[in-house]
């Protein structure tokens, strides 16, 4: 948990690891994605594979099985990664709702871009001509974490 002062002068205990797990679902949907396309491909290539092997004339058992299972995964497939797709854009908007680009960049980075080191993040954002040192992007992380816990109590308090 991180505090942060309210109005008030008073200490508020906001919940970021809450916060943490939902920023973290937009890597797991995207990993979610890609498990799912691989096995649909796998799929596939046991279909072809067992195509060309019986060559022409009526299919057997086990490749209309194939077919039917292939079929499925790709129903299974197309809602799975639609489903996956709305829980990476709600971290998306979620991001983009904060008022500090800053804190945006560096969130975006870490949890949308895959970029899970530190080093990696400052890297990237001397690509694009801001200099921070690793030191100050976790500061600047962690402050980040605070405003996103506040806009996601928030959130969740208009959605209750």
């Amino acid at each position: 948990m991180t505090s942060n002062k309210n109005q008030n002068g008073n200490e508020n205990k906001v919940p970021t690891a809450e916060v943490r797990r939902f920023l973290e679902s937009a890597g797991e949907a995207l990993l979610e994605c890609k498990r799912i396309a691989r096995r649909v491909e796998q799929l596939s290539l046991r279909c072809e594979k067992l195509v060309r092997s019986e060559g022409v004339g009526n299919p057997s058992e086990t490749l209309r099985e194939l077919w039917r299972l292939l079929e499925e995964e790709r129903v299974r497939e197309t809602e799975a990664v639609r489903h996956e797709m709305r829980r990476y854009r709600e971290v998306e908007d979620f991001i983009a709702a904060l008022p500090d680009p800053t804190a945006r960049t560096i969130l975006r980075r870490r949890y949308l871009d895959g970029d899970t080191t530190w080093v990696r993040i400052c890297f990237r954002l001397e690509r694009d001509g801001v200099y921070y040192s690793e030191r100050q992007v976790y500061r600047l992380y962690e402050q980040a974490m605070a405003t996103a816990a506040s806009l996601f109590r928030a959130k969740q308090a208009v959605s209750a």
